[in-house]
């Protein structure tokens, strides 16, 4: 009796293309200052927002941001859940590009040393349309910019917060 084997052997080529380097456009280029850690830890411990202002084109522009507080945080994302109740931000993409809009227009505080809609706030904002609150208010300034306006504000408070991770880590130790 004899047994009948069949091997089968299957190549399989795998190509490889190669991602262009995108160069992060965040903080830090250089060391986190002692300044701005003893400027972080403060606004830590008295539960205040932590600011900073970020030049562009070698000081000649500016952007002041601030962190959020949670509770505005928790307004932003009642904002959405309106607009998804409303039609607006069904999808993901929708959904993250209101997120991204209303957490900028709520922790921008200056643009080029002039307030940013410092007159749209929780406390005095009144709207006759009952799906705007001042988060969408706010963020919508920012939407009526020219797209590489908007864009550069975007990428500026990115690098923002990606410098509060790094401040929050590097004031996590005990002599910092």
């Amino acid at each position: 009796m004899s047994e009948d084997t069949t091997t089968t052997t299957t190549t399989t080529t795998t190509t490889t293309t190669a991602v262009p380097q995108v160069m992060d456009p965040v903080y830090p280029k250089k060391p986190l200052a002692q300044e701005d850690k003893i400027n972080f830890f403060k606004a830590y411990i008295s539960d205040t927002p932590y600011t900073e202002t970020i030049d562009l084109f070698g000081g000649k522009y500016s952007y002041t941001f601030r962190t959020l507080q949670y509770s505005e945080r928790v307004d932003m994302l009642r904002q959405v859940t309106m607009d998804q109740d409303n039609g607006l931000a069904k999808q993901n993409d929708e959904f993250f590009i209101r997120v991204q809009a209303y957490s900028t227009g709520l922790s921008l505080i200056e643009v080029n040393g002039k307030p940013f809609a410092s007159e749209i706030t929780k406390e005095n904002y009144k709207s006759e349309d009952k799906t705007k609150t001042y988060v969408a208010a706010r963020a919508e300034l920012l939407l009526n910019w020219a797209d590489f306006k908007t864009a550069s504000v975007l990428d500026k408070r990115a690098a923002f917060d990606k410098k509060v991770i790094l401040l929050l880590e590097a004031v996590n130790g005990e002599n910092f």
